[in-house]
């Protein structure tokens, strides 16, 4: 399979559609024995791996195999079926809710470790994996460039003036950095005053 691009493949959500499926045949052949509620024990799971536009249609798909299950084993009694409905679009919902919130706290993670928190440059991680990436990239006749600065005296700046006039230094030097170069180069504050 080289040369395909499966990146949008994820054998959990996979693997949870199987064992959904397989609920659903096993509720349709032993109707007494399996619960349909078997069939969102892997749905709500999705939650915890899943994006929430995943976990959202793996819930839906969820539901229409609980609702066509009742339907077909002949469950269907009047009252519980909109009641059993309505929980599990309840599911689907808090199953939505707590993956995006998963996924908003891993962005951030993520963001935190590869970005500088007073500038909110690049940060010598993400610098390092930016090298490294483009050194295998680019081919032995194709170049690349690093520059590398520091700001001159600035020791002298934050024990004349505190650290928050440093800081302010700091922020306005990353500004300026950034209005000087492309926007697939890379800016990264490499530590103390050193970009």
């Amino acid at each position: 399979m080289s040369g395909r691009n499966l990146s949008w493949f994820d054998w959990r959500i996979a693997l949870v559609l199987i064992v959904i499926a397989g609920s659903f045949a096993a509720v349709l052949a032993f109707p007494e024995w399996v619960p349909l509620r078997y069939i969102w024990a892997a749905a709500v799971a999705t939650a915890a791996f899943a994006s929430p536009r995943a976990t959202l249609v793996v819930g839906i798909f969820a539901t229409f195999a609980a609702v066509l299950g009742t339907l077909l084993v002949g469950n269907a009694r009047a009252p519980l079926f909109w009641v059993d409905i309505i929980g599990y679009l309840l599911l689907v919902a808090l199953s939505y809710v707590i993956a995006v919130r998963r996924s908003r706290s891993e962005e951030l993670l993520r963001t935190q470790a590869t970005t500088d928190a007073l500038t909110g440059l690049a940060n010598r991680r993400l610098l390092v994996d930016r090298l490294q990436a483009q050194l295998q990239v680019r081919g032995a006749d194709q170049s690349s460039a690093v520059i590398y600065a520091d700001l001159d005296d600035f020791k002298t700046v934050n024990d004349n003036f505190g650290h928050t006039i440093g800081d302010e230094v700091l922020i306005r030097a990353s500004e300026r950095l950034l209005g000087c170069v492309q926007e697939a180069d890379t800016i990264a504050r490499f530590g103390g005053d050193e970009f």
